[in-house]
């Protein structure tokens, strides 16, 4: 594993902290070097070899504080982008013509991202933004927003594996349109399916409550009170903003986790009234709701009679991804069931390539069996898997309160709740500070 990373940092990761390239087993380089990948999932993997845990007393340090924070510096420099008054999480950009393109790939969340967030928001020297972390949480759940708004427009209510966003104009609405396919084999899933049950101990670690922040809001905005026709000076303007970031850090982790656990429950949703000949496909349209048979080259006769076991149900990451997602909504005939397919699909696996060097996962690839990436395999024999624990949405718990408004709501509401008689309340069409004011939107002409 260490020399995966080791790879991907010296040869992939540009001087700026971006990624590019890919790299050709066959050939042994790396070619299309012009072609850009997502930094965020990669950020969110390599955040879990900082303090790698390989058994007792057996500690690794794979990736420094330096790397994963120019990783983070370059995500939020280049791919968070104004669009309007709102921040996106954009990793390919947005065109001239209002265009941005988004893969649920590009959202693969894991509780080590999280927990570099929360390192981020206790000690934001770290990063270049003063306020960073907010910056990066508030694109990412404002992205995941889309995402989710997407697959709810889908007759199917599944997600896409891609969506485009056309903005207007004025980058104030826009139009979504999701591409057809449904597939479960994908990171957004595996990852995240597999990390739900960790967010918890996570996500309440940010600075708003950790270092106590939340106790000193009130006299924030009690000093304030007094302030007229949004007269604020620049140290009333950096202490509103303080206080809209660190609230905002902390609603956008729950909010992403929500929106993740609203989006798999749609597609948990969907299994439920599939029958026996239609559930836990390689993939679905996202219109009809028809099953999509994977596409396979058996290149040895020995494999032939797995094709339609291979087109049905596809690879054994696509299996294991249906059984946590069973796992995170708690239904123990659908674990039982998916986990069952999960195993014969493993096995079938292993048995048929016993005889089959593994240095080459094209030999894999190439029979129509290809388990590796998505990392849901490596989970296997976890004692940690969803299906063991009990899950729930995180708003259900702890967070009914804080999906009543968002920071700018909740930092206005204060305003107005200390300010003197005769002061005017603010309203939502006010002018009022925003912790990425110095963000410029970007141009749109269509």
């Amino acid at each position: 594993m260490r020399q995966v990373v080791n790879f991907v940092m010296e040869e992939m990761m540009s001087e700026d902290g971006q990624f590019y390239g890919v790299y050709d087993i066959e050939q042994q380089k790396l070619v299309a070097t012009d072609r850009k990948a997502a930094a965020l999932p990669i950020l969110s993997e390599l955040a879990g070899y900082m303090n790698y845990n390989a058994g007792p007393d057996l500690n690794y340090k794979f990736v420094s504080n330096q790397v994963v924070d120019k990783i983070a510096n370059s995500i939020i420099a280049d791919d968070i982008v104004r669009v309007g008054d709102t921040l996106y999480y954009a990793p390919y950009g947005v065109s001239e013509d209002g265009v941005m393109d988004l893969k649920l790939s590009d959202f693969a969340i894991s509780v080590s991202l999280f927990g570099l967030m929360t390192e981020y928001s206790q000690d934001g020297r770290r990063l270049e933004e003063e306020y960073g972390c907010a910056m990066l949480l508030e694109g990412v759940a404002n992205s995941l927003k889309l995402i989710l708004e997407g697959q709810e427009q889908n007759a199917t209510r599944l997600p896409s594996t891609e969506l485009r966003v056309v903005f207007s104009g004025d980058g104030e609405s826009y139009e979504l349109q999701p591409s057809d396919t449904f597939d479960i084999n994908n990171s957004y899933f595996s990852i995240g399916l597999m990390s739900y049950q960790g967010f918890y101990n996570t996500i309440d670690q940010f600075a708003y409550y950790k270092n106590g922040f939340n106790e000193s809001v009130d006299h924030v905005f009690i000093r304030l009170k007094n302030v007229k026709d949004a007269a604020y000076t620049p140290n009333q303007v950096r202490a509103i903003r303080e206080v809209e970031a660190h609230y905002a850090e902390m609603t956008n982790a729950y909010q992403i986790c929500d929106i993740l656990y609203e989006s798999w429950l749609d597609v948990y949703n969907f299994l439920k009234v599939q029958t026996s000949d239609t559930i836990y496909a390689n993939a679905y349209n996202v219109h009809t709701g028809e099953s999509v048979e994977a596409t396979t080259e058996i290149r040895y006769d020995s494999f032939e009679w797995t094709t339609p076991f291979v087109k049905r149900f596809g690879t054994p990451a696509t299996s294991l991804n249906y059984f946590l997602l069973a796992g995170v909504f708690n239904d123990e005939a659908m674990g039982l069931e998916s986990g069952h397919l999960a195993l014969v699909n493993l096995d079938l696996h292993i048995a048929l390539f016993s005889p089959f060097s593994a240095i080459n996962p094209d030999t894999y690839a190439d029979n129509g069996f290809n388990i590796w990436g998505y990392d849901s395999l490596r989970y296997a024999i976890s004692n940690n898997m969803p299906i063991t624990v009990e899950t729930y949405p995180l708003f259900g718990g702890t967070g009914y309160n804080m999906n009543r408004e968002n920071w700018r709501v909740f930092a206005m509401r204060k305003m107005n709740q200390f300010m003197s008689e005769g002061v005017e309340r603010l309203t939502p069409d006010d002018p009022f500070p925003t912790f990425y004011d110095h963000v410029p939107a970007v141009t749109i002409v269509n």
